[in-house]
């Protein structure tokens, strides 16, 4: 029997070489009927020529045309149906071939997918039968079979590809258990990841042109617009094929867990990157989060969504299982727990993902104004309102990144975080980190054509303002721990709010979509609750933490305090009413929470600074005082009377002497910055000889506070010029009385003080600059009675109230000068000084 067949069948396999297709056809013809009529007497060894003869019509060199194919599948169906049960291991694993091949050809498009039907079915038949087999021979047929489903899966034609990503899918999570861990080795490095690598470059070097639908079998097929190119139809298989893997990881991550010793492996990782060729679960993984990065950095959105919602599915369903082993109710049926060392790899690619968003998004900005500035410069304003939506458009051909894509890796967020919050460097949250970008999510979230579909009247906020928020309260209460590693960047955190509370009074990024004047609305009615949510968030997060060393020393309640000033000092002029209101019982709360912290902690300077340093920091203010005196003091007629006044105030602020009580390091002779004090008192006088500039300009300053009678004259000077301006000048005579009224109460102050410090002192003497500082003022007093003797109608004058209202001061200051002989001299001249004013008050 045997021999018989053999003689039969034999010729037909050499048939095979003959391209004549009538021969062919009665080749094909012929087999069908052999095995109709005596399939089940077939020996074993015979039914690998039957495959073989089936499979030369699509295998060899000749190409036939669709009817003979479909003739020669018949026997292929037959088989599959009928002599399974019969075939021996090699036949089997020639079928599976010989039926992926029928899916490979390119002339019946129905054929292609009804073999990958009998793939399906053919797995079903290895599934019942590996109690029959060894475990060898079983795992080798189960590689052939994925392997041919595998390539499918990269095939031309659209409708094949998806078939066989869903065949792929649906054996691997009904057969996959059969597999042993080296087995999955196999079927991961060298079907799984060469599979998403093929459709990575066909999908990147396909053709962006419309095309008709002789590819897809059916010339006359009308194609929906979302499908016309081959680049969206593999963008639709990369899609299909990573969400096949994704799943494959989630349903077979216990047995792909045990691949290898995946500590060892992480550390490798870390020392040689991402893609190599280790075998274990780390390189897995590490593998499979690269190439979801690659496509969500993709160019199509479609592309890019469906990345960012597989990588959502891996974290989700992770930390799910991870709460369940928690709460002691793990069942066999839940998944494995994720090492922490590769949740670290997961941390790692969320904040990659929040990277490219914000790189691409910032492209497509730049890209944009870029059109409408070089629109602006050969177009008028009037043809400037339509082109900029093209421009847009034209932009659009690259995915921009929206609101859903935001919304989900920030869901994502608090997953990722929880688990690795303890491995996580502070530099990724700090400037141009995490928080960086969530404040770019919020700036650029409503762009392009994600404005339109938010309703105008709603006041709730967006899941990604929700997102934003959530993400900011689980960074926060990880910082709340005492022993957190993130606790520096709560200052950030609380900065980073209180930039989201301004946007109540300014849009973000407003010229990046102003041209969008219809859309304008849409951002501003979900702006102002975010910023007013925010701003809820910042009192309750500051209520907890305004005593933490952090928070004092980077002074984050001044930048609060200025934040609330502008919403308050707009008041009725904000776009909600309530912005104003919130913003004044928040300042009302924090400062009953900041005031005490702040009385607590005065200016205490983090490094005190030695003699030395204080002389040279005091230079270089005498340095700017000096300039000034020299380049604005003499030209104050054509200046701002508002910006003279300013100079003035800040003058008499550094004329006066002062010290810090907390200061150790400051009880030392410069402490009280005499030579800065001198040069503002000096600058205050020489304000008013704005007609003068040449006097001014020759004047040589000089710094020795010990040369009292050339700063005796040299006030005089500069007084007697101050009374010229003051009798002959309009403007400039305001100026100057208000350089003299600043003069006259810093005399007083300085008298004042000196006179209580003395008493206090008991037997010991003042400090020199304290004395030398008296003189000036006794000096400067006798100088002012001096330049008003020579002036007619200066009785009129407040300056002579002031004067005479001196006097009493100055004769409380007797007592007091007896510790020093030139303050005592000094004050005997000024007192002499007080009979011109009698004589001057006699001869009128």
């Amino acid at each position: 029997m045997r021999k018989r067949q053999q003689l039969i069948l034999v010729p037909l396999l050499t048939v095979c070489e003959i391209e004549y297709a009538d021969v062919r056809r009665k080749q094909s013809d012929c087999l069908l009927k052999i095995l109709q009529s005596f399939g089940q007497q077939l020996a074993a060894d015979q039914w690998l020529i039957v495959i073989q003869i089936v499979a030369s019509l699509v295998n060899g060199k000749f190409s036939f045309d669709d009817s003979l194919i479909k003739l020669s599948y018949e026997t292929i169906t037959l088989i599959v149906t009928d002599f399974l049960e019969i075939l021996p291991f090699d036949s089997l694993q020639a079928l599976v071939e010989a039926d992926a091949k029928y899916g490979a050809q390119q002339c019946e498009l129905n054929i292609s997918l009804s073999a990958l039907g009998q793939l399906w079915t053919i797995s079903d038949f290895i599934h019942r039968r590996r109690l029959k087999l060894s475990s060898d021979e079983c795992e080798t047929v189960w590689l052939v079979l994925y392997n041919c489903i595998s390539e499918l899966c990269v095939d031309s034609r659209p409708p094949v590809r998806k078939s066989a990503c869903q065949t792929l899918l649906q054996t691997i999570a009904a057969h996959g258990l059969a597999l042993s861990p080296s087995t999955w080795k196999h079927m991961v490095w060298k079907i799984l990841f060469p599979m998403l690598d093929k459709v990575r470059i066909l999908a990147r070097n396909a053709s962006t042109k419309r095309s008709d639908s002789c590819m897809l079998g059916a010339s006359n097929m009308l194609i929906h617009h979302s499908r016309d190119t081959e680049s969206k139809q593999w963008a639709e298989t990369s899609v299909l094929t990573l969400n096949a893997v994704v799943k494959v990881f989630n349903c077979q991550r216990k047995i792909l867990l045990t691949m290898g010793n995946y500590s060892h492996s992480f550390l490798f990782l870390l020392i040689n990157g991402f893609w190599h060729s280790s075998d274990d679960f780390s390189a897995v993984w590490s593998n499979l989060m690269q190439y979801i990065e690659y496509l969500v950095g993709s160019s199509n959105s479609e592309v890019s969504l469906a990345a960012t919602k597989s990588f959502q599915v891996i974290i989700i369903i992770m930390d799910l299982n991870k709460s369940s082993c928690a709460s002691n109710l793990m069942t066999s049926d839940e998944l494995p727990l994720l090492p922490d060392s590769l949740w670290l790899l997961s941390w790692q690619a969320c904040f990659q993902f929040l990277k490219i968003f914000f790189l691409v998004w910032i492209r497509i900005a730049q890209s944009l104004l870029q059109s409408l500035s070089d629109d602006l410069k050969v177009e008028s304003s009037s043809s400037l309102k339509m082109d900029p939506q093209k421009k847009a458009n034209e932009v659009n051909k690259e995915n921009i990144p929206g609101a859903q894509h935001f919304a989900i890796i920030l869901f994502i967020f608090p997953y990722v975080f929880e688990n690795i919050r303890k491995s996580i460097v502070v530099e990724d949250l700090k400037e141009k980190g995490i928080l960086h970008i969530l404040k770019f999510i919020i700036n650029g979230s409503l762009f392009f054509e994600q404005s339109p579909f938010i309703l105008p009247n709603t006041l709730d906020l967006t899941p990604v303002q929700e997102g934003v928020l959530n993400c900011c309260r689980v960074m926060y209460q990880e910082m709340l721990q005492s022993n957190s590693k993130l606790r520096s960047a709560l200052p950030d955190l609380i900065r980073l709010l209180i930039d989201f509370t301004l946007l109540c009074i300014r849009l973000p990024n407003r010229e990046c979509f102003a041209y969008l004047e219809n859309n304008i609305h849409f951002n501003i009615q979900n702006i102002i609750p975010f910023a007013e949510q925010s701003l809820r968030t910042l009192v309750e997060f500051y209520a907890n933490i305004a005593h933490y060393q952090e928070i004092i020393e980077s002074i984050v309640l001044v930048d609060i305090v200025k934040c609330l000033a502008q919403p308050m000092q707009m008041k009725y002029r904000c776009a909600s009413q309530n912005s104003w209101r919130y913003a004044a019982s928040a300042f009302i709360a924090i400062s009953r929470l900041g005031i005490p912290v702040a009385r607590q902690n005065g200016n205490k300077s983090q490094t005190p600074l030695n003699v030395d340093e204080r002389k040279r920091h005091e230079f270089i203010d005498c340095q700017f005082i000096e300039l000034i005196r020299m380049e604005i003091l003499p030209y104050v007629n054509i200046l701002p009377f508002e910006f003279v006044q300013q100079i003035i105030d800040l003058l008499n602020r550094g004329s006066i002497s002062s010290a810090d009580s907390y200061d150790v390091l400051a009880l030392d002779n410069y402490v009280q910055r005499v030579d800065l004090s001198r040069i503002c008192f000096d600058a205050l006088l020489s304000l008013s000889r704005c007609e003068e500039p040449d006097i001014i300009s020759n004047v040589n300053p000089s710094f020795k506070t010990e040369v009292l009678l050339d700063e005796k004259d040299s006030v005089k000077r500069n007084l007697q010029s101050s009374f010229n301006t003051i009798v002959h000048k309009s403007s400039p005579s305001h100026l100057g009385s208000s350089a003299i009224n600043s003069l006259l109460t810093r005399c007083k102050q300085v008298l004042i003080s000196f006179i209580r410090d003395e008493q206090s002192a008991g037997h010991m003497r003042l400090p020199q600059e304290r004395l030398i500082e008296m003189v000036s003022v006794l000096n400067a007093i006798s100088t002012l009675i001096d330049t008003i003797n020579k002036r007619s109608n200066i009785m009129d004058s407040e300056f002579f109230t002031q004067l005479i209202n001196l006097y009493p001061i100055l004769a409380d200051c007797i007592r007091s000068s007896r510790t020093d002989l030139q303050v005592e001299q000094a004050l005997v001249t000024a007192l002499k000084s007080y009979q011109k004013l009698l004589l001057l008050q006699i001869k009128h």
